[in-house]
């Protein structure tokens, strides 16, 4: 929509948008987990190292000597918080460089030593933002597969969050299965079945229902929105726009009037 809010994750690395399967059960052993990762990556096209070489080919010098001075530092460091605090540096170097899938990688790197739930959050979501962003095939498929892993391992640490959940199945509907292409969308709907009044879960069914133009259900959902939280600012910005497009003034005067855009 033309004057719609556009946050399609609700956490976030850089810039401020899942169930488990049977729907919050963690049904697999670390064992089990380790080697479904480990068929992915052998599984992949590309690897970090290859998109690591070619972006680098493409910088300026004085990036190229940043970029090694802080390789010497993160080496060098005997604190382990120091050099993940050196690798966010590179991660975010390369997110600034709109090379979202190296710096995901990075991210990565770094849950794989941090071993939490936020920092697997922040490698799932510069690996989405990558995902949403790339149309060469294979990079796509590098960014989702890498970010349905960080978010299982998210899961997996922290099962109550559904945040983490959320975002899996966000994961799902941008690049839906060939085998299951409602998967994503299966996923939203038993987080909302099992919390009916999570408004994270009915703001990103609305969101759904507008891109789809379910214009109906994308009313009911951000009315439910409102009889929990009235002045929820996304749901009078979706609600403002929806009337002012059907040309009700008067609804959309009064969702506007709660509605302060970013």
């Amino acid at each position: 929509m033309q004057r719609g809010l556009s946050k399609l994750i609700s956490v976030s690395f850089f810039i401020g948008l899942f169930v488990l399967l049977y729907f919050g059960c963690d049904t697999k052993d670390n064992s089990l987990k380790l080697a479904e990762k480990s068929r992915v990556l052998n599984f992949e096209k590309i690897s970090p190292q290859m998109l690591m070489k070619s972006a680098k080919a493409e910088l300026l010098s004085d990036e190229t000597i940043y970029l090694d001075a802080l390789k010497i530092q993160i080496e060098q460091s005997d604190s382990k918080e120091e050099k993940y605090a050196l690798q966010e540096k590179e991660a975010s170097f390369w997110f600034t460089k709109e090379q979202e899938a190296i710096s995901g990688a990075i991210a990565q790197q770094i849950a794989e030593g941090r071993g939490d739930s936020q920092s697997w959050s922040i490698a799932g979501t510069t690996f989405t933002i990558c995902l949403q962003r790339e149309t060469e095939p294979d990079l796509k498929d590098f960014c989702f597969n890498r970010a349905i892993n960080a978010f299982e391992q998210a899961i997996s640490l922290d099962p109550e969050n559904l945040d983490h959940q959320i975002n899996l199945a966000l994961c799902y509907v941008e690049k839906p299965l060939e085998e299951n292409p409602m998967k994503g969308i299966q996923l939203l709907l038993g987080l909302n079945k099992a919390n009916p009044k999570n408004i994270s879960v009915l703001t990103q069914l609305g969101r759904l229902s507008v891109k789809t133009n379910q214009i109906d259900r994308a009313i009911a959902r951000f009315s439910s929105i409102l009889e929990i939280e009235p002045e929820n600012n996304v749901a009078n910005c979706y609600l403002g726009d929806i009337y002012d497009k059907s040309g009700n003034k008067t609804l959309a005067e009064k969702h506007y009037a709660l509605c302060k855009r970013e």
